[in-house]
């Protein structure tokens, strides 16, 4: 009666180990099923994963390209002001050498 008794635990480990495989083996086999219908979805559809990668070039160089040009505006108008600018500073120096110089010609007047 004691020999039976000696093998209740090694039955109970058998099963516990039992039990963890059989799942692992379903879990592997519902994996392996989806798997496959996710494939044969993807070819019934025609989707190419290629195309993907494809269409994710084709967008980032269309916006590098748009940013390039937005740069590009930016800086060309930045010249555009600082052109002016200096345009009209000279215009400016002009009109203060002209004051400055009737100024002069009237003081000159004035002291002869």
């Amino acid at each position: 009666m004691q020999g039976v008794y000696r093998f209740k635990p090694v039955r109970e480990q058998f099963l516990i180990g039992y039990d963890h495989g059989l799942a692992h083996r379903l879990q592997q086999d519902e994996f392996a099923v989806h798997f496959d219908r996710n494939r044969s979805q993807r070819r019934r559809s025609g989707y190419n994963c290629r195309i993907g990668v494809g269409t994710a070039k084709e967008v980032q160089r269309e916006e590098e390209t748009a940013y390039i040009t937005k740069q590009f505006d930016s800086n060309k108008e930045k010249w555009i002001i600082g052109v002016n600018d200096a345009e009209f500073a000279k215009y400016l120096q002009n009109e203060l050498l002209k004051q400055s110089s009737v100024e002069f010609e009237r003081a000159t007047l004035w002291d002869y």
